[in-house]
């Protein structure tokens, strides 16, 4: 019995299945070499996110595997009978009569002139070389398209090594930034965490406290959250300087000042409300009150006393505008006080005691208001930071510094050196000035003399300034109530300077 219908059955079937197979690695290599360029010219034209260069890439090994994985069907898919029978005799150019065997039907294999042929080509094809008379090779269009596929693949793939730096490198650069913006964020919320544990206001307290919640919502990945955080607390922020815009007093301190200053005393007071230094401005009310409490019985004298009526008028209707009615009502006290000229001390000890509360209120919400201007430019600074902004303004700001002050009266601790300046040396710069004039009943002749070596001529015939007529115009020149401080003080300085060589008593 014939074990089968044609001889070397399986030496045919494999040369046929590899001869197919090579066959198709052409066309398979063309398609991969499309796809490669597509994904390649993807990666070289578009900006593509890092999951769309994965894709191109993807794409890219996808088509080798479609097209490996197609030659490898075809190379184990076996042929049928007669299409090896014939493309073995159309390449081994055997005799016609060695390959009839593929026409035999079912009960003649037994056949004795069927098994004599079956032997004939069983010796023929055993003894012959397939692969010199059966050749399997790549065509030379195949390996051109096939070369073409693997240098695209190399440069689509390259391409994708490339881009896939560049966003890690972005990505890099991003946590980078995503990590300075959250130590700038630690920064100030640790800033806002350190005032309200400082301060002694209890609406800043409670207002930067609450700021944890814009700590949590950092540390979240969505950077929305911590945009919405910062949203409600700048609300917060905004309504709470409207408020103390509304209340301030700042607009009114020059007119309070300047009617204050017609009360005996007040001086100290009014430059302090005019400088707006309201911490100092309650101190010196709260002196000028223990003062007239020692001498409840006695009055104070009141210059000026209708102009004063009518500033302290004025202001009162001002106050009371604003919505303060406390202070309204005590300048309007003050100003029916000012009328008579001359005020009871026990009345104006109350009346100061008023306005030195409404100093150190005005304090507390300057204070209030610095903070939150301060709190409000650190945010806006860190939502810039978040949008991936780089303000050239760094996070420096400090509210415990800023507002709490590490000096007295919110101040630095630095030296401003003497206030009366550098005292001029007259006698090393070689020039020496002296004033001399002449007194009668008539005009007053003054003559000034210099002398660049220092030496000069007296004028003959008139009276010397003696030291008694210093001292009279020193203590005339502060004597008035009405100057400021800051001006008294400047003016104490410069007779200090001008003070007569022969004599040196304290005026």
């Amino acid at each position: 019995m014939v074990s089968s219908r044609i001889p070397q059955k399986a030496r045919l079937e494999h040369r046929w299945r590899l001869e197919r197979a090579v066959a198709s690695v052409g066309a398979w290599s063309v398609g991969i070499c499309v796809v490669s360029a597509l994904g390649g010219l993807a990666l070289g034209v578009i900006t593509l996110p890092r999951n769309g260069i994965w894709l191109a890439v993807g794409l890219t090994g996808l088509a080798w595997l479609v097209g490996i994985a197609a030659v490898g069907i075809r190379l184990m898919r076996r042929p049928s009978l007669g299409s090896l029978a014939k493309r073995a005799d159309a390449v081994l150019n055997l005799p016609d009569d060695l390959l009839v065997l593929s026409e035999l039907k079912e009960g003649q294999e037994n056949e004795p002139w069927r098994i004599a042929t079956w032997q004939k080509l069983e010796d023929v094809l055993g003894k012959l070389n397939l692969r010199e008379a059966w050749p399997v090779k790549l065509s030379r269009r195949s390996g051109w398209a096939l070369g073409a596929a693997v240098i695209v693949t190399a440069l689509t793939v390259w391409l994708g090594a490339v881009r896939l730096g560049q966003d890690n490198a972005r990505l890099a650069r991003e946590a980078a930034e995503k990590a300075e913006r959250i130590a700038a964020a630690d920064e100030m919320l640790k800033d806002w965490k350190e005032f309200a544990e400082q301060t002694h206001d209890p609406e800043l307290k409670k207002l930067f406290t609450d700021a944890e919640k814009l700590r949590e919502a950092l540390q979240q990945k969505d950077p929305m959250a911590a945009m919405l955080a910062m949203d409600r607390l700048d609300q917060q922020l905004g309504a709470l300087q409207a408020e103390i815009d509304k209340d301030s007093m700042s607009s009114q301190a020059g007119g309070i000042a300047d009617a204050m200053e017609s009360f005996a005393g007040a001086g100290a007071m009014s430059a302090a409300l005019r400088n707006q230094n309201y911490e100092q401005a309650a101190r010196e009310a709260e002196k000028l009150r223990e003062k007239l409490a020692k001498k409840p019985e006695e009055s104070t004298e009141v210059k000026r006393e209708a102009a004063s009526s009518e500033m302290l008028q004025t202001e009162a209707q001002n106050a009371s505008n604003r919505g303060n009615q406390n202070l309204s009502n005590t300048l309007n006290e003050l100003s029916k006080l000012a009328k008579t000229g001359s005020v009871p001390n026990k009345r104006l000890q109350g009346l100061m005691q008023k306005l030195g509360e409404q100093f150190a209120m005005e304090e507390a919400r300057q204070g209030r208001g610095l903070a939150a201007r301060l709190s409000k430019k650190q945010m806006e600074l860190l939502r810039r930071k978040l949008r991936g902004e780089d303000p050239k303004e760094g996070l420096l700001l400090s509210l415990c510094q800023s507002c709490l002050g590490r000096g007295g009266n919110r101040a630095g601790n630095g030296s401003g050196g003497d206030p009366r300046g550098t005292p001029t040396e007259l006698a090393s710069a070689g020039v020496q000035e002296r004033v001399t004039g002449t007194m009668n009943d008539g005009e007053t002749q003054v003559t000034v003399t210099s002398s660049a070596s220092g030496t000069g001529t007296s004028v003959s015939g008139g009276r010397k300034a003696t030291f008694s007529d210093y001292v009279e115009l020193s203590q005339k020149a502060v004597a008035d109530e009405n100057l400021p401080l800051a001006y008294r003080q400047v003016i104490r300085a410069y007779f200090e300077k001008i003070r007569p060589v022969a004599e040196n008593p304290t005026p």
